[in-house]
Order: C-alpha cells, then sequence, then structure tokens
C-alpha cells in the first residue's frame, strides 16, 4: 500500500487519513509476521489515529514539499480539504517506485 500514487488526482483529507491507517497495518503486519489473530490492527479501523498526529504528518507531507492543497472547484461543499502532489512530489514518487521495480 503506497499513499502517493492514490494522490495522483487530488483526494480528500479523510481518504488520505484511511490510507494511512491501512498503511499502519500493513507495516505492523509486514514487521512483526505472526498469526492473524495476534495482530494488533487488522483492519484500518482498528488504528487509532488522533486528530493532532494526523495532522502532524500532514504538516510533514507538506514541509518535505511533497503535497499542497488541490486546486479543483467542487460543486458540492465539503468540510474536507482535498490535497494533491507537487511536482516535487509526483518525480519523487516516481524515483522511488521506480526503484522498486528493478
Amino acid at each position: 500500500m503506497k499513499i502517493a500514487p492514490d494522490m495522483l488526482i487530488e483526494y480528500n483529507t479523510d481518504a488520505i487519513e484511511g490510507n494511512i491507517k491501512n498503511l499502519i497495518v500493513e507495516l505492523e503486519k509486514a514487521s512483526f509476521p505472526k498469526k492473524e489473530d495476534d495482530y494488533n490492527y487488522t483492519h484500518h479501523s482498528d488504528v487509532n489515529l488522533n486528530d493532532e498526529d494526523f495532522k502532524k504528518i500532514l504538516i510533514q507531507f507538506r514541509a518535505l514539499g511533497l503535497i499542497e492543497i488541490g486546486e479543483i472547484e467542487r460543486e458540492y461543499i465539503h468540510d474536507s480539504l482535498y490535497w494533491k502532489l507537487t511536482a516535487y512530489g509526483d518525480n519523487y514518487m516516481t524515483r522511488l517506485l521506480a526503484m522498486e521495480s528493478n
């Protein structure tokens, strides 16, 4: 599970949070192989990512120049911000994923 490829289109804050939670589940399973019943997290809804920590993650992505607030105007009002990769973020993701496939 990667977060950046989903952000090739603008992605809302709630969806990004869900992807980060899914990544936490996958990292736990990859780092600590054990029986399914022994995992702390089996689904992203099991992960407790408080709002303050999630905001810190978004701030870090912004500080690194990887994401920025989306620009597409929406026909409906939504409380959640939309985010997109910056040109730098897109380039960085492309280089990382290209290296993985080698």
